[in-house]
């Protein structure tokens, strides 16, 4: 049986009852339960990935692999120790999204290679961005780097998922919400198996966790003064950098400048 499918909570409730969903998110959800149908390994493994996976495919532009961080080869690999089943031959049809769409059985039209699958009725879902910021290539890479030190030993996953979070760091939305989780304990919990040191220092998850990845970039660099992460748009922005948190910071010595 399929895990239970990632979904956006209703506000305040923890219910992960699908509501006002976004474009290509149903798309998303149904890929996802069919990523995990077809699962191997521990389903906690197979979960953090199939989300950020289906997420992304359902997104109509951008190569996949690209979106996720990951190289071909990267992606390849995660296929086949996670998803064996998950269109193995997809490289006959030229575009993996298509591939995984089509076995899905959903309605599907690419943006990046222009191919369809599914429903006549099918039409390109409104272009949907992650509203990543130009030039940040750098950090998506020191990111990464972060996670990387403090990557379980013997976790192959841990290491695919750092690039995955490096580059889903680079996102406008909430992380928990950019990865296809269900909410921000799912982040946490990822942490704590994947970067166990990483996420001791972060006790409970109490800051954001975008947040706290620059602010351990800073302390690295020996910097007081921190770029803040790419949320600017995120409707609890005014909460995560309210004037009293804010204070909070700079009584702890880190000053945050806007991206």
């Amino acid at each position: 049986m399929a895990a239970a499918m990632p979904l956006r909570p209703t506000a305040g409730q923890g219910s992960r009852t699908l509501i006002d969903p976004r474009p290509g998110e149903e798309t998303a959800h149904s890929l996802y339960q069919w990523l995990m149908s077809r699962a191997c390994g521990d389903p906690a493994d197979s979960h953090v990935l199939a989300s950020p996976i289906a997420a992304r495919a359902s997104e109509p532009d951008g190569d996949l692999a690209d979106l996720l961080g990951l190289d071909a080869r990267a992606l390849d690999l995660v296929l086949e120790q996670w998803f064996p089943e998950a269109a193995p031959d997809w490289r006959e049809t030229g575009c993996l999204k298509l591939a995984l769409h089509a076995g899905a059985g959903s309605s599907f039209c690419c943006g990046h290679c222009g191919g369809k699958v599914g429903s006549d009725r099918a039409s390109p879902l409104p272009r949907v961005t992650g509203g990543e910021v130009a030039g940040m290539e750098e950090e998506c890479e020191d990111i990464r780097a972060l996670l990387l030190e403090h990557a379980a030993p013997q976790r192959t996953q841990a290491l695919c998922l750092a690039s995955i979070l490096a580059r889903t760091c680079l996102r406008a939305n909430h992380l928990w919400e950019d990865l296809g989780l269900r909410d921000r304990g799912e982040v946490l919990e990822l942490m704590r198996r994947n970067f166990p040191s990483l996420a001791a220092l972060n006790a409970g998850g109490r800051m954001r966790w975008k947040k706290f990845f620059y602010r351990q970039l800073c302390k690295r660099a020996q910097i007081d003064i921190c770029r803040s992460p790419n949320c600017g748009s995120c409707d609890e922005y005014p909460i995560c950098f309210s004037p009293e948190q804010t204070e909070r910071d700079q009584a702890a010595g880190l000053v945050w400048t806007r991206t």
